[in-house]
């Protein structure tokens, strides 16, 4: 497999989309496997993915993890729980200065100069700080680096 020219952190996500709002406790939950590709005995030029190892996690704790980790970096919803923001630049410098921060709307680039910018790394599974999670993730770091 082609691998990119610099180091890239995994993807998957928990996307905003998924809320408290949507989420039924009762029954929801995130199936996560870890696989590798494996060549086929009948023709090894072929691969298939061989699952060896998964866990399943509620969903409910997965997004409060993630959303309590918005929160604590100074980040906020906008919306009924639609878009997750972070502090820019902007933001930082006006909180650090004391000065009421504008939270009636937010940019999508720094270049705006709004206080909050939408967070494009918003629950990528390596960042939300659930034990459990971070456990089985931590398990395969390694095998990711390659």
């Amino acid at each position: 497999m082609k691998r990119p020219p610099t180091r890239r952190e995994p993807s998957a996500r928990l996307t905003q989309k998924v809320t408290v709002k949507n989420v039924n406790p009762a029954t929801d939950a995130m199936l996560l496997i870890a696989y590798r590709l494996e060549p086929q005995p009948e023709n090894p030029l072929l691969v298939s993915p061989a699952i060896f190892d998964f866990e399943v996690f509620p969903m409910i704790e997965l997004v409060e993890a993630r959303d309590q980790r918005l929160l604590a970096c100074g980040g906020r919803w906008f919306g009924d729980y639609e878009t997750p923001t972070i502090l820019s630049k902007a933001g930082r410098v006006r909180l650090r200065a004391r000065r009421p921060l504008n939270a009636r709307s937010y940019g999508r680039k720094e270049s705006e100069g709004k206080h909050y910018n939408e967070d494009t790394n918003f629950g990528k599974l390596q960042r939300i700080p659930h034990p459990s999670l971070k456990a089985f993730l931590a398990k395969y770091r390694q095998l990711l680096r390659g």
